[in-house]
């Protein structure tokens, strides 16, 4: 079986999605044939034919836009054009279609990118996609510092309904896997009929090196307040007020605590304002932008990870939190609604804000006042980790609806 892979951003040297696509298909090149079709990755020392000796790999250069700050070309993605055109013109003269079982489009994560698949007959798995969400009714969007360009992530719903490409997309995949059950319910509500539609979250939970069931084991009887923690970029969705106000509303119930805040953004100002008038600046730090060897240190030293984000497509801190064993708070919406087991944590319904706070509340208190119950939740959520979210399942479930393509269960 020959699978297309057609995968923009792929780099072993990054993080997040690219670091991602490239862990996917090296586990996926390694169980059957497949081509490659991708951006070099940009400022390395390498090329991906040189990563992956034994698949055809097609890549090109990306264009050098250094006009445009980080976190807008992350947003925009401007060499998606440059890679949509690469990969139509491989897929037309340098490869045979009839050869080709079925491909994959995978990355970015974002529901606005159209792939080079449509329209060659060579029917595709798409996804995980995810993104696009809006926030939960009731909660106000007022008096957000986000950036300027975050807005334009509020027209996606015009393009689910009048983008030809990206409707075209969608409706002919023989398969399109969502990180949660909400991507079907945004693309039915613009009138897309799907073929077939799957969820699997587009993150796998790291391997930690440590010792981790030890470390869960001994967090019950460690001494010390009871540890929250939060890693997060600090904006408006991400909910860290929310979390504010519920340990302010809990702290007579709640026995000795801190609180951690890994991550900057424009909303901390703000933050840590409400935390000086809720009277918590004693038990509240924030630390800023943490380096990436530096993180671990807290998730092994937590004892609750608080992840109270409202508008969050996946999230994948909750699969950092896993690995370490960590029970797990978070919203009953969007992403954190299908990744958060009730083995191992609370999915706080998003009614109105009073609601979720109050919820935010009770599960802190719940886990803060219960030893056993976190480690308890600890241990599952550990086990999840090095089970149905660890890489080889994942290669597992994609390679299962390659099988069921090349079968004809949705190809050609």
């Amino acid at each position: 079986m020959k699978v297309l892979i057609s995968s923009p951003f792929v780099d072993r040297e990054a993080v997040g999605e690219p670091r991602w696509c490239y862990d996917l298909f090296q586990g996926i090149s390694a169980k059957v044939d497949t081509i490659l079709v991708a951006q070099t990755p940009v400022n390395r020392s390498y090329r991906l034919a040189e990563a992956f000796p034994h698949s055809q790999v097609f890549e090109f250069e990306a264009w050098k836009l250094a006009f445009l700050s980080r976190r807008l070309n992350a947003l925009v993605k401007p060499n998606y054009l440059k890679f949509y055109g690469f990969a139509r013109d491989v897929i037309r003269h340098q490869v045979a279609p009839a050869s080709i079982a079925c491909g994959h489009h995978f990355g970015p994560l974002g529901m606005r990118y159209p792939t080079p698949l449509q329209g060659t007959g060579i029917p595709y798995v798409m996804g995980p996609l995810g993104g696009s969400l809006p926030f939960p009714p009731g909660f106000s969007v007022t008096g957000r510092t986000d950036p300027w360009y975050y807005r334009l992530r509020d027209f996606d719903g015009l393009r689910f309904r009048f983008d030809p490409l990206l409707r075209g997309s969608y409706q002919e995949a023989a398969y399109l896997v969502g990180v949660a059950g909400y991507v079907e319910m945004l693309l039915a509500s613009a009138g897309m009929k799907l073929k077939r539609f799957v969820t699997h979250s587009e993150i796998v939970a790291p391997l930690q090196t440590e010792h981790v069931e030890d470390i869960v084991a001994a967090r019950a009887s460690r001494p010390g307040p009871v540890r929250f923690l939060v890693v997060s970029r600090l904006i408006y969705s991400k909910g860290v007020q929310f979390a504010l106000s519920a340990l302010a509303e809990a702290q007579h119930r709640l026995p000795d605590w801190r609180l951690d805040v890994l991550g900057d953004g424009p909303h901390r100002q703000a933050l840590q304002e409400q935390t000086t008038r809720l009277g918590l600046d004693g038990f509240v730090r924030f630390h800023g932008h943490v380096k990436r060897s530096d993180v671990d240190a807290f998730y092994r030293d937590a004892d609750v990870f608080l992840f109270p984000s409202v508008r969050e497509p996946s999230g994948a801190v909750i699969f950092e939190a896993l690995s370490w064993g960590l029970p797990i708070i978070g919203a009953r919406y969007g992403g954190p609604a299908n990744h958060i087991s009730d083995a191992y944590g609370y999915r706080i319904p998003v009614d109105d804000v009073a609601t979720f706070e109050a919820g935010l509340a009770d599960a802190m208190i719940a886990l803060a006042t219960s030893p056993q119950k976190r480690q308890t939740m600890g241990r599952s959520a550990l086990d999840a980790a090095r089970t149905q979210h660890a890489m080889p399942a994942m290669v597992d479930f994609f390679l299962d609806l390659y099988r069921q393509i090349s079968h004809g269960a949705g190809g050609r």
